[in-house]
């Protein structure tokens, strides 16, 4: 009966499913203010496909605002795989590739960690963190909590 027990208690987490499924399709806004480095606004948006129950993948943009340095716009591809703690808490991970529209600005790699908390089937409160490498030197990194909104239909 123990062995069971355990058995249940180990595959119970991978029993578990997004609350959204696969074919739909995504788009949401976030934003954030950043306190390091001081002076950094960012805007940014997504729209994107759910390939499988736990796996996102779309286009983003960001617009960002930094004291002392010109606005720059990127456009990029992300991925993200989720994973259902329960019907309206579903974290994530995955990254955000943004390519420079603005020459100012540099390649950058997203990697992002947080999570969706689903305020009805279809609307999602977003909160992440990204951590942002420009040019994939980790010496030169940048770190911000965003927060925002994604719809699923």
């Amino acid at each position: 009966m123990k062995r069971i027990l355990i058995v249940v208690v180990l595959l119970f987490p991978l029993m578990l499913f997004s609350n959204v499924k696969a074919g739909k399709t995504i788009a949401g806004a976030s934003g954030m203010i950043g306190i390091k480095p001081s002076g950094l606004i960012s805007i940014s948006g997504l729209y994107g496909k759910m390939l499988t129950d736990n796996v996102e993948v779309g286009l983003s943009s960001a617009f960002t605002k930094m004291t002392g340095l010109p606005n720059s716009f990127s456009v990029g591809v992300y991925s993200y795989y989720h994973y259902a703690v329960t019907d309206a808490i579903v974290p994530f991970g995955g990254f955000d590739f943004e390519l420079p529209i603005k020459p100012t600005f540099t390649n950058t790699l997203n990697i992002n960690v947080g999570l969706d908390y689903f305020l009805s089937d279809a609307v999602a409160l977003r909160v992440f963190n990204n951590f942002a490498v420009p040019k994939f030197t980790f010496g030169n990194y940048s770190d911000q909590i965003m927060i925002g909104a994604v719809a699923y239909f």
